[in-house]
């Protein structure tokens, strides 16, 4: 895991040494073990270095020859493999055990093309060739490592976070990004940002740039290319036991994988079945591992189940004591690092405070569990759809009818409901409605009865899985801590893509969940950890990560006087307090968010500063406490 930034001058012009420096400054948190700039010509890059493999000097970046020149960031997991089959084909003499170097040589001689083919891992990289005069921005499958970029002044410059760009470009707000933000698409989009003129590679793209400013965009991969119906057949042929029997193989794969390292690596554990059998295989693998939890004190509490699973494993657990009152102490530095409001996702607060645990323990990469409700059908509201449709039909029947009756409620509310859905997708120039229309597509090859439910679960890995990796992504950096995600290895992904939503959602005669009664959540996850788990960690019911939010404080009108959301909106302050009255404590705890954004993004205010700003103006119990500075 490292940060990347540079710049590529077209029209013979040469890039500027000081302003690729200013950007490199902004992503040390992205890679404290060494910092390089080194200028090309009309090329400048920059990388900032978090080593787990190869701690030498050999595996600094950039990377380059008298042809070619790389910045990367990620992880190859099948680096091995590539590194032999080159050794054996070109006269490589290499000089470091990095995947890096890797890399490096495989973009060389196999191309672009086919080393996307050939990798696997988590990755987003810039890659020069000098003869030819272009530069290759690539990103991964599902977009787990970030790149931003932006054409400014007869160049792009390109950084693996906004903040980085920031420094040494004048911002200006997306309007539509926004509004749109404030119900979590700034981190859900895979393509926009809140920035005008600044947007992120789209996963699975490869962009290229040439001397004269060209530029050619190339999708290389979209979960839709997951489905594939021999793969089903197979699947489906094969018996519960055989299939549990493929996907304990694979996933054992995956995190021998990932495993691999010259640091320490940790495990961040909530006593789910996901973190809890990623924990399980480590350990069976023979990891030294240490796990790490939050403890969100009070009714959130759910550190039993934690501390259940270790015991059962036998490793250590460290714990994070969240207090309620620890929300306002870090939603400030937590908006400025997540480069995006912290809207749908606040337990990044939490988050941030437990990888600046696992730091100082000495750990430099965790293992993680996201991924799993999404290609195996974990959330609740998801099983439902298994058995919704049927349970409903006659009232969705009467309800079609009825919408047919000219002047009908039901039709006008239908009306409106699709109007403002066309206004949303136009506003986020049709990204989710294009990704829908693919996946929605793919999805025809594979019997009907399976349709429904396997779009579903592709359609998340481009909404809420990238929210969720946003999320890992820069509370991680945030500490110098690298995540990974066994369930994300290429291996699984195909395999969910095609399992028969049979071994997904399972039928049971025992009334289980309430939120889903005689159905199970995610079996085959579920079936792999009999063999090592107490049956309450595998049956445990699917919760979201519970945190007392922005949402549960009292907010009102001083909040947002002189600030970012009544000068972008052009409130008055009377207008201000109507909004306050008026408004969901939900919503205004994510306008309140926004207006934090804006206040350390477009008015270039202190997190300090804005953080006292709250303390001082948040009319709410939890601002009265006293908050500890080591809190446990």
């Amino acid at each position: 895991m490292c940060g990347i930034a540079g710049q590529f001058s077209f029209h013979n012009q040469v890039a500027d040494l000081q302003t690729v420096s200013n950007m490199a400054s902004a992503l040390h948190h992205r890679g404290p073990d060494h910092q390089a700039v080194k200028s090309f010509g009309a090329l400048c890059l920059a990388h900032t270095r978090l080593s787990l493999l190869d701690f030498s000097e050999n595996g600094h970046q950039p990377f380059y020859n008298n042809r070619y020149s790389l910045v990367y960031n990620g992880e190859i997991y099948n680096f091995q493999k590539i590194r032999k089959e080159i050794e054996l084909n070109f006269n490589v003499n290499f000089l470091s055990s990095t995947d890096t170097e890797v890399l490096f040589y495989s973009l060389i001689y196999f191309g672009v093309e086919k080393t996307l083919e050939k990798i696997e891992g988590m990755f987003s990289f810039a890659f020069f060739d000098n003869e030819i005069n272009k530069l290759y921005l690539v990103r991964d499958r599902l977009g787990i490592k970030p790149l931003f970029y932006t054409i400014k002044n007869d160049s792009v410059l390109f950084s693996s976070e906004l903040k980085s760009i920031k420094n040494v470009v004048d911002v200006k707000v997306d309007h539509p990004m926004v509004i749109a933000g404030l119900s979590g698409h700034a981190e859900r989009s895979r393509s926009r940002t809140l920035f005008k003129g600044i947007k992120q590679l789209t996963p699975g793209t490869t962009m290229v740039f040439d001397a004269a400013g060209n530029v050619e965009s190339n999708v290389w991969f979209h979960p839709a290319d997951l489905v594939d119906l021999a793969y089903y057949n197979e699947l489906d042929r094969l018996s519960d036991h055989e299939v549990s029997n493929e996907f304990a193989s694979l996933f054992t794969n995956s995190v021998e994988k990932m495993l691999v390292a010259d640091a320490s690596i940790g495990a961040f554990v909530s006593g789910g079945i996901d973190s809890s059998l990623i924990a399980m295989e480590a350990k069976k693998l023979g990891a030294k591992l240490q796990a790490y939890s939050v403890n969100v004190t009070g009714r959130h509490s759910e550190i039993e189940y934690a501390k259940k699973l270790v015991g059962e494993i036998g490793t250590q657990l460290h714990i994070y004591n969240f207090e309620p009152e620890m929300f306002l102490r870090d939603w400030v530095k937590t908006t400025w690092f997540n480069d995006a409001p912290v809207t749908i996702n606040p337990h990044a607060v939490p988050f941030g405070n437990l990888t600046a645990l696992a730091y100082k323990n000495g750990e430099k990469a965790v293992l993680t569990g996201e991924g799993a409700d999404e290609l195996f059908l974990g959330y609740p509201v998801h099983v439902r759809a298994a058995f919704d449709q049927a349970i409903n039909s006659p009232w969705n029947w009467f309800n079609r009818l009825y919408s047919k009756i000219p002047g009908s409620q039901s039709q006008q509310q239908a009306i409106k409901n699709k109007y403002l859905s066309q206004l949303n997708d136009m506003q986020l120039d049709y990204e989710q409605l294009e990704d829908e229309y693919k996946i929605n597509q793919s999805v025809l090859a594979l019997p009907k009865s399976q349709h429904r439910l396997q779009a579903q679960s592709l359609k998340l890995l481009t909404t809420t899985l990238h929210a969720l990796l946003w999320r890992n992504d820069r509370m991680g950096m945030m500490n110098s801590i690298e995540s990974r995600f066994p369930f994300l290895d290429e291996s699984i992904l195909k395999f969910a893509a095609n399992l028969p939503v049979k071994h997904k959602i399972r039928r049971s005669w025992k009334f289980g969940d309430i939120r889903h009664p005689f159905h199970i959540s995610k079996h085959i996850v579920r079936q792999a950890g009999i063999q090592g788990l107490s049956e309450e960690l595998v049956k445990r019911k699917k919760y979201a990560f519970r945190v007392h939010t922005q949402s549960e404080n009292s907010i009102n009108a001083d909040f947002f006087k002189n600030g970012f959301w009544q000068e972008f909106v052009g409130l008055s302050n009377k207008q201000l307090e109507f909004m306050c009255e008026n408004t969901s404590s939900y919503t205004l705890g994510n306008i309140a968010s926004m207006d934090i954004w804006g206040r350390l993004n477009i008015h270039n205010e202190s997190i300090e500063d804005v953080s006292e700003f709250v303390a001082k103006n948040m009319m709410t119990e939890l601002s009265k406490i006293k908050i500890s500075d080591n809190p446990n």
